[in-house]
């Protein structure tokens, strides 16, 4: 009788964890899914201001193909300065959202090199190598910056694809460290 009541005590206790640890993890889940939903909305304004940004820089990229015919030389360089600057802000705010993905579903590489603009060079942001013709600057997906091979050799899978992405190295070692002591 002793031994029943001990099994039902502890039948009781286990189901009471177990009740337990459901609504934790419930709890948790509704909190992760309220932080995507916010993530997902971020997201989607900073896309669209890159598209909006991108459009000003095509223009303004038509503007100076145009002004080269005619001698409007200064528009065309006051153009470029400013379409350097608009890209340089929007590549400071995908950085400080650096948890969000930082590409568009078209986003191609050959893109990213139109956002940088025309005679410009590629520097590392690590170690400052330049780029050559047959060395390519690799992009990371996760923060946006430009890093020669030795400097973004991991591949790390980000909320934005479903295949491991190529990450710059400081990006990947502050992710692998995000993703271990993440609880779930």
């Amino acid at each position: 009788m002793v031994r029943l009541r001990q099994a039902e005590k502890e039948r009781q206790l286990a189901q009471q964890d177990n009740r337990l640890f459901k609504q934790e993890f419930g709890d948790k889940i509704n909190s992760l899914q309220l932080q995507v939903e916010e993530l997902s909305r971020q997201r989607s304004h900073l896309e669209l201001e890159l598209r909006r940004e991108r459009d000003r820089w095509s223009h303004s990229h038509q503007r100076s193909q145009e002004s080269k015919k005619g001698p409007k030389n200064w528009l065309r360089q006051d153009g470029k300065l400013k379409t350097q600057e608009e890209n340089a802000k929007v590549k400071e705010l995908l950085r400080e959202n650096s948890v969000l993905p930082h590409r568009s579903p078209s986003g191609t590489q050959e893109e990213q090199e139109q956002l940088s603009g025309p005679g410009h060079t590629e520097v590392c942001q690590l170690c400052q190598e330049e780029a050559s013709r047959s060395q390519r600057k690799n992009i990371c997906k996760n923060c946006g910056g430009t890093f020669c091979e030795a400097c973004s050799v991991h591949e790390l899978p980000l909320p934005s694809s479903i295949n491991p992405e190529r990450v710059c190295n400081p990006c990947h070692q502050r992710l692998i460290q995000q993703y271990s002591s993440s609880p779930l």
